[in-house]
């Protein structure tokens, strides 16, 4: 039976210097946060199965998106590919964010087996 971390998620947010909506500043600004992210991650021998992106906007509300992938993962590639498109979305409707972050959770120890090949080979 797999057995599951303590911790069932990972949250780091990164600081903004100013309001913006350009996702090529946020998604530098957050490169940070996502290496830090993958690095605890993999300090753990840790998978992750969903990823979320935070916003707080000018007027302080929150909000997310999120993506379930099929199978559990560490490719921190993926994680910066994933958190690429969410961040677009969120800042599609054109808010400003003044702080962003990524999460990654629905973590195992263990990774599953994500193909019949894998399986078999």
């Amino acid at each position: 039976m797999e057995r599951r971390p303590r911790d069932r998620r990972g949250t780091r947010l990164g600081d903004r210097r100013r309001h913006t909506k350009d996702t090529t500043e946020i998604l530098a600004q957050l490169e940070h946060a996502i290496d830090d992210v993958h690095s605890r991650v993999i300090e753990k021998g840790i998978f992750f199965r969903s990823i979320s992106v935070l916003g707080i906007t000018r007027d302080l509300s929150v909000k997310s998106r999120s993506r379930t992938l099929e199978s559990p993962t560490n490719d921190i590639e993926l994680l910066k590919r994933v958190t690429s498109e969410l961040l677009s979305s969120l800042v599609s409707d054109g808010q400003e964010l003044r702080r962003a972050g990524v999460r990654v959770s629905d973590l195992s120890e263990s990774r599953a087996q994500s193909s019949l090949a894998e399986f078999l080979g």
